[in-house]
């Protein structure tokens, strides 16, 4: 810019410029460089321009605002087109018309809703702080779909009415409710109304309507009276049904109230049965039979409809709890005794007592915290494997969501520990990360010194969790770590590759296979987005020579584990020499439930233990698979007595 920068002593420093130049430099320093987006983020920020508007676009406007070219736009137009056609919806693109987005209003509604919920990590709904800071340009775009007002006063009316309804929400679905409601507001507002309900949604409202009348209870459509009692407008009929349809899908459940009593009362037998034994009061143990009793209706069930049960980690619940098992096999047989139970779900039943008899040995902690962790996966396995290595005189009382912990009794517990800034006091809780830094280990014990002692209640935090939810999800949990255990594969590369081939150029080999079996529809977008998650970071663990691949997609059909093994070792990527000789693949479809979700998260947290490393650089497939069934028994185990 041939600008000068004088500086002479005693005076200071000064621009020796002409004024035009001067107009220059003030232009460059004021530019700011556009924001580089990827083609995922990209495409989402195109849906919500297109979701947003009335009219139709140019593709120069979205070029204009994205800063690419109106190829790059038309590339990403083709794939969009494909995505929207699963979920009902058209793209129009015609030249001198431009781009738009035709469909129900319903079915945008649902598809914006599932971009919130799959790009917007959850604290940014929950937590006001967190929204205001958000640097994400695509985070930002889909939030501007939400009231936050309008979700914290929501929350707070559903909150009220928990005990008037007859089952409550997981976390997962009483914040995806309030999205739902809060985005169908804005679109009211934005002049995007509802304008066709189907015949069968008018028939469902109205003998649901008429069934509540008949039962006196508290009815959805009062539910969603008081709810929209917040909304300063009047909302046509369409838009009332449209709530009162999301509201009651939310909960919806069923449940045989008759049978659940019946298999209580065995329980309890079951539990003397065993109690006599074995010598122990087991009785005594509060959670005992709400776990057997969340996963043997499920159970029962599936042997009332002679559909097989499948326990892969038989071989060692027996080895470790054999006595103990041929009481239980005696006690079933005795009070079940028009069933066949077999030996595979006696080996279930078995694990929860065999808990409870180590519960009774544990001495008790000196402090008691609870659990807050969002959406992620492996979060809050993670920190809780670390806190329990870290910290043994913690005792977790609980996993909470968000809202549940905000208004527990502060006499039920020391302290919060989260994964998340939580919309609660500050003084509550710590945040800390899933594997918890050296800096939060100190942290974390300089909490524990300053924590005040008081007195806390013996008896444990009233679980408002509904039960059958819980037994479903027990039985979810043990059908995705089989499915998992079962799909996993151990597959010997026998490619020919020079030895400056990485293992991202021969990521297309190794999904052929994959792709050939049917477990992923398409290899080149899958490679894509392992090539973006590689980019983040490193995915080699440390002091081995295994790597880990991980992402989701809507081309990939199912989860599915696999281990590749190299002739010789590989590198990783053409940024530095890192060799690896093996590398884990986890793949899971973009819209995965939460059970499955929740396995792979477990077997992503295995990757801390040494013996795991170990096992999948030297073991045989049949020992990984052993490996990986022990821990995910322990797992479930975990999960449940730690809970309940």
């Amino acid at each position: 810019m041939h600008i000068e920068l004088l500086k002479k002593s005693g005076i200071g420093i000064r621009i020796q410029a002409s004024a035009e130049q001067m107009v220059h430099l003030k232009q460059h320093l004021s530019y700011q460089k556009p924001i580089e987006l990827n083609a995922e983020e990209r495409k989402i920020i195109i849906l919500c321009h297109l979701l947003n508007v009335h009219e139709p676009m140019k593709l120069f406007t979205l070029s204009h605002e994205l800063h690419v070219t109106m190829p790059t736009i038309s590339s990403d137009l083709d794939e969009i087109e494909k995505t929207l056609i699963k979920h009902d919806l058209k793209l129009i693109r015609r030249r001198g018309y431009g781009v738009q987005i035709k469909g129900s209003e319903f079915n945008k509604r649902q598809y914006l809703g599932i971009l919130i919920t799959t790009h917007v990590d959850e604290s940014l709904l929950i937590n006001e702080e967190h929204r205001i800071n958000a640097n994400g340009v695509m985070e930002v775009h889909l939030l501007s779909f939400i009231d936050r007002s309008l979700f914290q006063i929501l929350e707070r009316i559903l909150w009220s009415l928990r005990d008037k309804l007859p089952q409550s929400l997981s976390q997962q679905k009483y914040t995806q409710l309030i999205l739902n409601i809060c985005l169908g507001i804005s679109r009211f507002k934005k002049n995007f109304p509802i304008t066709t309900i189907s015949k069968e949604i008018h028939a469902e409202a109205n003998i649901h309507q008429e069934v509540t009348r008949q039962q006196d209870e508290y009815s959805y459509s009062q539910l969603t009276s008081e709810l929209l009692q917040t909304i300063p407008m009047e909302l046509p009929r369409d838009e009332i049904i449209y709530f009162q349809g999301i509201i009651e899908f939310a909960y919806q459940q069923q449940d045989d109230p008759l049978n659940q009593l019946e298999l209580a009362s065995i329980i309890i037998e079951l539990t003397q049965w065993v109690n006599r034994h074995v010598e122990e009061p087991l009785a005594e143990d509060p959670t005992l039979t709400d776990g057997l009793l969340r996963h043997m209706i499920p159970a029962i069930e599936r042997i009332k409809k002679k559909i097989p049960i499948r326990n892969p980690m038989l071989y060692q619940i027996k080895k470790e709890f054999g006595y103990l098992f041929q009481i239980v096999q005696n006690g079933i047989a005795k009070l079940l005794p028009q069933l066949i139970i077999p030996d595979e779900e006696v080996g279930y039943i078995t694990v929860h007592y065999g808990a409870a008899l180590e519960r009774l040995k544990q001495l008790p902690k000196k402090a008691r915290a609870v659990l807050v962790c969002t959406s992620g996966i492996g979060s809050s396995k993670l920190l809780n494997v670390r806190i329990a290595q870290e910290f043994p005189q913690i005792e977790l009382l609980g996993h909470y969501t968000w809202y549940e912990a905000a208004r527990l009794p502060h006499s039920d517990y020391d302290f919060i520990i989260s994964t998340v800034d939580l919309p609660i006091d500050n003084k509550q809780y710590i945040r800390l990360s899933p594997l918890i830094t050296d800096d939060e280990i100190v942290k974390l014990n300089s909490f524990l010194k300053h924590l005040e002692k008081k007195q806390i209640s013996s008896t444990s935090i009233t679980e408002k969790t509904n039960s059958i939810e819980r037994l479903q999800q027990l039985q979810q949990l043990t059908n995705a770590s089989i499915a998992i255990i079962e799909q996993f594969q151990v597959i010997a590369f026998e490619g020919t590759y020079d030895q400056h081939v990485t293992v991202l150029q021969l990521l297309p080999q190794l999904l052929q296979k994959l792709y050939d079996e049917g477990v992923i529809n398409e290899i080149n977008s899958i490679v894509e987005k392992l090539y973006t998650r590689e980019e983040q970071g490193s995915i080699v663990i440390p002091d081995s020579q295994l790597a880990l691949l991980h992402t989701r997609s809507r081309s990939i059909n199912a989860p599915i584990v696999v281990l590749y093994r190299f002739q010789q070792p590989v590198l990783l990527n053409e940024a530095d020499s890192t060799t690896v000789e093996h590398t884990l693949l986890m793949l899971a479809p973009l819209e995965l439930d939460k059970s499955s979700l929740e396995i792979l998260s477990e077997v992503s947290a295995m990757l801390l233990i040494d013996e795991m490393i170990t096992c999948l650089q030297n073991g045989n497939p049949n020992e990984i698979q052993s490996f990986i069934s022990s821990h995910l028994e322990k797992f479930i185990k975990q999960k449940f007595e730690w809970r309940d």
